[in-house]
């Protein structure tokens, strides 16, 4: 199930990924069976914290045939100065920041 604002969890710094166990390999399983479910909307990504678990953790499917793709304690090595701004027609009543 998607964690939904106003939820703590998802106003956390999420916590690394020690070792992977058994919670680890359920919490991949429950992100993989989680997105690929979703269909309103289709999701390409999904976080731990958005199923209720603070660990650094993600996955995605760029594309709906893709395989999921997951991601641990990833880190952003380089980002751009570069801004682009992104014209939203409409602003939808159902999303976080519209």
């Amino acid at each position: 199930m998607i964690t939904k604002v106003p939820n703590p969890v998802l106003f956390q710094k999420a916590k690394p990924v020690g070792q992977i166990d058994k919670k680890t390999k359920k919490i991949i399983q429950d992100l993989k069976t989680t997105l690929t479910a979703t269909d309103k909307p289709k999701g390409v990504g999904l976080a731990a914290p958005q199923i209720g678990v603070s660990l650094r953790i993600f996955a995605a499917r760029p594309k709906e045939k893709d395989p999921v793709k997951i991601f641990i304690n990833p880190q952003i090595l380089w980002k751009s100065d570069d801004l682009i701004e992104i014209e939203r027609e409409e602003k939808s009543k159902n999303t976080l920041y519209g």
